[in-house]
């Protein structure tokens, strides 16, 4: 069985889970586009020595003491005594206006900022699937006025749901958008709900007629069941790559604020198991109705990834995956501060709907009390999860409260000043080893919750450090030209219908023309359209006028404009382009090619097939489905020719760039191809690189990706 498409009927309600995730990030994309994920962490370590920064938090009776020296702490690592070079107390003011607040502008930016100790990071994790709708609505104003209470200019947070990875994180200073997704998706809960995302439609589909099966103190539907255990190992998963990421990105605290009603963490359960087993078995002899029939499979259980799915929740221990993820998240030095915010809660942990379905033996007010007490423990144990989470990793847990505000309160009041140490460890070895870290304070009734180690960086890591130190004068050298390249894409972001492109070529300017965005669905420009182009010279005089037609159906296609003098340039194009009932008329500025081995590249899209008929580009706008194909002319014998995928930053993209070199008549050309169906959206650089003996050129062509 095929994974299955998204039903139309809970699309929207599908995207909300993706939309929510992201909303935190809007301000930082509208900069940045979505610049490639493949950006190094930055480094971990500040010297050859191993500084390393230990955020503290030491409380008297709850409260932050804020009178501390450097002799006052006590630092050990691996129970070795080490000296404090440095200490820094950091006391944070929130309420402060959205103006003040400023987004980084690209993840480089985002990342160097993440990484320094005096700024605060902070996730927000929305545990979509295991908090009620109107407990959604019901933590939306306070957790906007925590976010406002909270953040001092150069603080970070982002926003994420199960439904997204953790890769797509991005870190912002601005909450208005998370204000005004949370007011338009205030409904974003689905546990007890009748929503179910495609993959959960199809396990209720595979087992709609196998009855139910004990959970707790009910029973219940086995697709409920399922659903329930492999939505819980999906959390938890996620939190898992959460808290990987976010070591990958700083060492210093970072602080997960989770808003969930807990979990049940469910251990294997053999009757579930078994279940599942009895219908990948051989044909058997059963009795039915008294007659003697070879059973093959029970209905609703017979197709493999129906078994599989069963298979995989009856085999879940997330009690252990817990205890993992803590172990995790202090090796991490992340804290999690759990939110419930359903509050104080009583009765049963099973969903109305479904409670009622057990009939225990000799029924009567004992056995409904039995009933009753399991559900009511089970309930607690939601709660004593999150709790667990909050006290293991050194954060503070707003739970079993009915005024969300003043638990949200004591979060607020515990992130809101900390001390900053730095001391150079007397371990000098490059092992890559965890080191354990113990920090305490000398004055009496303190206590202290600090980070808990860090793993040295290998040989290898800091020799990559120090060329890192050494090729800093080539960044400068490798990022030229970047912001000319770019601003080619300013154009995407506006209404434009209509691009056009001129290069230069023997003497004839070689123009592309494309339609986008409302023209390519108006009937009025599907018929075709006539073309007229003029070329003017660096006086303003006209130099050239050629005409071409754009085929119905076609949303592009190039004209060779013959010159009668090249001059030295620059040059304008100014083309019109006429339908039937409609016309629109474009400039582009031309300028001249100063390179000694390459011309100016064209730019052609086509579908990923090696064969598919490439179709002239104008605008370098391009989707994912997408091929994009790139033409330069060669002026001289090449030794080298190479090209690369780079991020608006420099920094290198994984991706895989075909590059040939073919005549065509009387001219060779550098062809490079790159499909884009393996990149995320965002604006990327595209570099071509080509040798001759001592010389070497080099082009710069920027794209957008869009999904």
């Amino acid at each position: 069985m095929t994974r299955p498409a998204c039903p139309s009927g809970s699309a929207a309600r599908y995207a909300l889970g993706v939309g929510l995730a992201l909303f935190a990030s809007s301000a930082l994309v509208a900069r940045q586009q979505g610049a490639a994920q493949t950006l190094p962490p930055p480094p971990q370590f500040r010297s050859e020595a191993n500084l390393v920064h230990v955020d503290a938090y030491p409380r008297r009776a709850g409260r932050i003491v804020d009178d501390l020296t450097a002799a006052d702490f006590e630092i050990l690592e691996d129970g070795k005594p080490q000296k404090v070079e440095n200490l820094q107390f950091v006391r944070v003011e929130g309420n402060v206006p959205e103006s003040e607040r400023r987004d980084p502008n690209n993840t480089r930016e985002m990342l160097q900022a993440a990484a320094d100790p005096a700024n605060r990071v902070f996730v927000v994790f929305l545990d979509t699937d295991h908090v009620q709708i109107l407990n959604a609505a019901r933590a939306r104003t306070p957790l906007i006025r925590m976010l406002n209470r909270m953040l001092a200019p150069n603080d970070l947070f982002g926003v994420l749901t199960p439904d997204v990875p953790a890769s797509q994180l991005t870190l912002g200073r601005r909450a208005l958008a998370v204000e005004e997704m949370l007011n338009d998706n205030w409904n974003w809960g689905k546990r007890d709900s009748m929503y179910r995302d495609p993959i959960e439609s199809q396990i209720e589909s595979c087992f709609s007629n196998t009855g139910k099966i004990a959970d707790g103190a009910e029973s219940r539907g086995v697709s409920a069941v399922v659903i329930d255990r492999l939505r819980e190992d999906k959390v938890l998963t996620r939190l898992d790559e959460l808290v990987h990421h976010l070591a990958d990105i700083r060492e210093e605290r970072k602080a997960l604020l989770l808003f969930s009603e807990g979990w049940v963490l469910y251990q294997p359960d053999p009757a579930l198991a078994l279940l599942g087993r009895q219908f990948s078995d051989p044909p058997r002899l059963v009795t039915i109705d008294g007659r003697p029939t070879l059973s093959t499979t029970i209905p609703g259980l017979g197709d493999a990834w129906c078994n599989n799915q069963l298979q995989a929740a009856a085999s879940l221990d997330d009690a252990r995956h817990m205890r993992n993820l803590i172990d995790l998240a202090r090796q991490s030095n992340v804290a999690f501060y759990p939110v419930n915010p359903a509050g104080l809660t009583a009765g049963s942990d099973t969903p109305i709907a479904q409670q009622g379905n057990v009939t225990p033996s000799g029924r009567g007010a004992d056995a409904g009390a039995a009933m009753l007490n399991q559900e009511i423990d089970r309930l607690a144990g939601r709660t004593t999860a999150l709790m667990t989470l909050a006290e293991n990793t050194d954060g503070v847990a707003a739970v079993n409260s009915n005024d969300l505000d003043v638990g949200i309160g004591r979060i607020v009041d515990d992130l809101s000043a900390y001390y900053v140490l730095g001391y150079y460890s007397t371990n000098t070895a490059n092992d890559g080893k965890y080191r354990r870290i113990d920090v305490k304070v000398k004055q009496p009734g303190v206590v202290v919750a600090a980070r808990h180690g860090y793993t040295a960086p290998s040989a290898a890591e800091m020799a990559a450090r120090r060329s890192i130190a050494t090729s800093a004068s080539a960044a400068a050298t490798v990022t030229a030209g970047f912001d000319v390249a770019l601003a080619s894409l300013a154009r995407l972001a506006s209404s434009s219908d209509l691009f056009t492109r001129g290069v230069m070529r023997d003497g004839e300017m070689v123009v592309a023309v494309e339609l986008a965005g409302p023209l390519l669905a108006d009937p009025r420009w599907t018929t075709g359209a006539q073309i007229a182009a003029t070329v003017s010279g660096a006086n303003g005089d006209i130099v050239g006028s050629g005409q071409g037609r754009l085929v119905a159906g076609a949303d592009s296609t190039e004209l060779h404009v013959p010159l009668t003098t090249a001059g030295a340039g620059p040059w304008q194009v100014r083309v019109r382009v006429k339908s039937d009932a409609d016309d629109r008329t474009d400039v582009a500025d031309v300028p001249v090619d100063s390179g000694s081995l390459l011309g100016s590249p064209l730019l052609y899209r086509a579908s990923p097939a090696g064969n598919a008929p490439l179709r002239p580009a104008a605008s370098f706008g391009f989707r994912r489905t997408e091929r994009v194909h790139i033409e330069c002319p060669i002026t001289r014998a090449l030794d080298e020719r190479q090209a690369r995928l780079l991020d608006r930053a420099g920094h290198p993209v994984q991706a895989v760039l075909n590059v040939t070199e073919r005549s065509t008549g009387d001219h060779s050309v550098l062809a490079i191809d790159l499909s884009l169906g393996s990149l995320g959206p965002g604006d990327y650089l595209l570099e071509i690189t080509a040798g001759a003996g001592t010389t070497t050129d080099r082009k710069l062509i920027a794209i957008r990706i869009t999904p």
